[in-house]
């Protein structure tokens, strides 16, 4: 990833709104519409908040379909494909992540080169894998050592960030988008 273009971002000065963004085409896999359904619950209780999608796909119109039928339309963008991943996520507050499957996400990499600073994974039942990715690997990192490998190891730690900027909540049951979205409200 080309850093300069994400680091370039201005810090966005808090306000009153708060806006939650996601970039992803828009695809079945990306379950935007679980997003729009938790978004909506999140509406309900909390008018100051909104909605980006960046990112386009054969599913727009079935989403903005949804986003009409959720009463959302108002608190929901749907901004279309770009190239400008960094000037969107200067606009964002919270980057949320809907996927169904996802491994490393490139636009998680995106978003903590363009600033953001703290993340929040809901994750349940054999999902370690996530938690693990991005602690310190106390034994990848020696190894490395020993073999004099000072730029991997550089790399390797630009991407653990610092105590507290990674939380990790538990879903207990499989109860949908919306009650992971819940799950960490005390975090929030």
């Amino acid at each position: 990833i080309d850093l300069s273009r994400f680091l370039a971002i201005p810090r966005r000065p808090q306000g009153e709104i708060i806006t939650f963004g996601n970039v992803a085409r828009l695809d079945a896999v990306k379950d935007h519409g679980n997003l729009l359904k938790a978004f909506s619950i999140l509406r309900k209780r909390n008018p100051h908040v909104r909605l980006h999608l960046l990112g386009d796909g054969e599913l727009r119109p079935n989403l903005e379909q949804l986003a009409k039928t959720l009463s959302i339309t108002n608190d929901v963008r749907f901004e279309g494909f770009s190239l400008d991943t960094a000037g969107f996520l200067g606009k964002i507050d919270i980057y949320v992540i809907s996927s169904l499957n996802e491994g490393l996400p490139l636009t998680m990499l995106e978003a903590m080169a363009a600033g953001i600073e703290q993340f929040i994974f809901v994750t349940s039942r054999g999902k370690l894998l996530i938690e693990d990715h991005f602690d310190h690997a106390v034994e990848l990192h020696s190894v490395l050592e020993r073999r004099g490998k000072a730029k991997e190891i550089g790399d390797i730690r630009s991407i653990v960030l610092d105590p507290g900027q990674i939380v990790y909540t538990r879903q207990q049951e499989a109860l949908g988008l919306g009650h992971a979205v819940w799950c960490p409200r005390q975090l929030v």
